[in-house]
């Protein structure tokens, strides 16, 4: 089963555990910036690059 079956599911655990942190860290972030101890709005979040990217324009 590990011989076979691992290698061919392993790469969705990594990626669903990588989509599962970096989708907490945003909302740690926003928890943080709630209560008023977030990052400085001048600079670059998380939360600021990816609304930035969904804004642009595509070619």
């Amino acid at each position: 089963m590990v011989r076979h079956i691992f290698p061919n599911v392993a790469h969705l655990m990594f990626h669903r555990h990588g989509a599962r942190k970096f989708s907490a860290l945003i909302l740690y972030e926003a928890v943080l910036a709630l209560v008023g101890v977030g990052v400085d709005p001048s600079m670059n979040s998380f939360g600021g690059t990816i609304t930035s990217a969904s804004q642009r324009d595509e070619p």
